[in-house]
Order: C-alpha cells, then sequence, then structure tokens
C-alpha cells in the first residue's frame, strides 16, 4: 500500500496555471481522505496515466485540458481495448475503458468545481463518443467465476462457521 500523500505538499489552490502534476497530487488527497487505499491507489495510477498521456500531447497546465486532448485520451483507450480484441493478454476491456474514463471524468469535475476549469471537457460528447464500445475485448471466459462449486460451498461454510462463532463470544 501506498504511504497517504504529504498534505503539506497539496496544493490548496488551483488554478489554470496549476501544473497537472500538482492538480492531480491535490485530487488524489482529496479523494484518499477516510479512502482505506485501494480506490486511491487506482486514481492515483488512472489518472496518473491520463496526466502523462495528454503531457505526451502537450498538455502541462490545467488550463491545457481541452475537448480534443480528452478526445485523444479516449482513442487511447480505444486503442488499448481494441489490442485486447485481438490478443487476450494484452490492453483493457472496452467495460475497463469506461470506467478509466469515468475516473478522468471526475478529476476533471473537481477542477470545473474548484474554478479551474470553465466547462468540463470529459462531459462532452466528443471524447465520449471516441471511446470503444463497452464489450470491446471481452471474451466469453471473462465472464466467468474462477472458483469451483467446491471452493464457493467451502467459502461460504467457512463463513457461517465464522460468524456463528463471532455471535457465540458476544
Amino acid at each position: 500500500m501506498s504511504p497517504q500523500p504529504d498534505r503539506t505538499d497539496v496544493p490548496r489552490d488551483v488554478r489554470t496555471t496549476t501544473d497537472l502534476d500538482d492538480a492531480l497530487a491535490g485530487f488524489v488527497a482529496h479523494v484518499s481522505t477516510g479512502d482505506s487505499g485501494r480506490h486511491r491507489g487506482e486514481v492515483e495510477r488512472v489518472v496518473g496515466d491520463f496526466v502523462e498521456t495528454t503531457g505526451d500531447l502537450g498538455a502541462v497546465t490545467v488550463g491545457d485540458l481541452s475537448v480534443g486532448r480528452l478526445e485523444a485520451y479516449a482513442a487511447h483507450l480505444a486503442r488499448r481495448a481494441w489490442a485486447r480484441e485481438d490478443d487476450p493478454d494484452a490492453g483493457i476491456t472496452g467495460r475497463t475503458a469506461h470506467q478509466y474514463f469515468a475516473l478522468v471524468r471526475s478529476f476533471c469535475t473537481s477542477l470545473l468545481e474548484r474554478d479551474a476549469l470553465e466547462t468540463n471537457p470529459a462531459k462532452s460528447a466528443v471524447p465520449t463518443d471516441a471511446l470503444p464500445d463497452r464489450s470491446v475485448g471481452v471474451r466469453g471466459d471473462d465472464r466467468e467465476q474462477f472458483w469451483s462449486a467446491d471452493t464457493r460451498e467451502r467459502i461460504v461454510r467457512w463463513m457461517d462457521w465464522r460468524i456463528d462463532d463471532a455471535l457465540d463470544g458476544g
């Protein structure tokens, strides 16, 4: 588990001139309030990938975020999903692409709420239309459960035993 961000390093005011890495640090610190760490890690990883990808496209500050850059990021996610369509061990599913884009949309929403953006470029139809269909890269075996019926039964019995034990213990 990654350590809790040092809140003294997190920028309090986010403006259009704020560096995207600093805006990301503030967003992660905000998201991590009261969080166990799993969600924080996912936000840090996914939105961090977005910041890096858009940085490669020339976005350095919050004000550099635009519908076009969000469309490019959505196209990046679509390419990753189509890679999985060709190779089941590569890329991400279309469902995952939509989940990643939703995290980026929430990052942009937080920037909008802090008056660092005039509009949320992630809510435009242009980037969302560039996302792949949710079914891209999903195979029949992606829906299978990995536990056998015997294993599921053992887990349920163990949980019953633990609950009974806890209730008997007062």
